[in-house]
């Protein structure tokens, strides 16, 4: 078009081509617009409205109103967000595994092999030492205690003591205080009959000797053995009690 024309007129009552359509967005500008701050998203519901839960959930508090105070929690036990059946607990079955504990006879083990008494020692249940059964003496004090009272003691510790140590010197003590007995009987009985009376007076001397080396004997722990006594005291012993 040369300078100086100009554009044809157009007929009355028609729209300019390049005015804008009513509703239409304006040229450039995004449509729909996307949404401002503040705005509700796609599927939220509609304003003043709180959303619904899915099935199945514990409800929380509602959101506090614009400007004012929260809410109390609903009365009852558990309050928001507590469980129904009171607080919160290990789910169940979550305790220890099938078989978890000490293994069996924990602490009941049995002392080891060859543990006690030594080999000939004869010690007793209980890891007692030699000589300390039965009358809770040692057997060298109980062999000597046997002759203090002759055939008194000799009987308490033949039956009382199962050693056959003090057994033997019981049972001598016994036999020896016998004796004893009836060379004091006789003694008195014919006294003054001249030389009888000598040999018992000197066979008195010789017992009251020979039971203070028997006691010695016995506390020394001592096999001390009378002639022909012995062989029957170590035979008394031998026997079962």
């Amino acid at each position: 078009m040369s300078e100086g024309t100009r554009p044809p007129e157009r007929p009355e009552g028609e729209a300019p081509h390049d005015a804008e359509t009513p509703g239409a967005p304006p040229s450039g500008q995004q449509w729909p617009p996307p949404p401002g701050p503040g705005a509700p998203g796609p599927g939220a519901p509609p304003p003043g409205e709180h959303p619904t839960p899915p099935p199945g959930t514990q409800p929380g508090p509602p959101p506090p109103p614009a400007g004012g105070p929260a809410p109390p929690p609903p009365s009852g036990a558990g309050g928001w967000g507590a469980p129904p059946g009171g607080g919160y607990g290990p789910p169940p079955g979550s305790g220890p595994p099938p078989g978890y504990g000490p293994p069996p006879g924990y602490g009941q083990q049995p002392p080891p092999p060859g543990w006690g008494a030594p080999p000939g020692q004869g010690w007793q249940q209980g890891g007692q030492p030699p000589g300390q059964v039965e009358t809770g003496l040692a057997q060298n004090v109980a062999s000597g205690l046997s002759y203090v009272l002759t055939f008194i003691t000799g009987i308490i510790f033949l039956l009382t003591d199962k050693r056959p140590e003090v057994r033997f010197h019981a049972a001598q003590s016994i036999l020896f205080g016998i004796v004893w007995t009836v060379l004091g009987f006789l003694s008195q009985t014919v006294s003054g009959v001249g030389p009888i009376d000598l040999i018992l007076g000197l066979a008195m001397i010789g017992m009251f000797v020979l039971w203070i080396v028997l006691m010695i004997q016995g506390f020394q722990g001592n096999h001390f053995k009378l002639p022909v006594i012995g062989d029957l005291a170590e035979q008394q012993a031998a026997k079962p009690m």
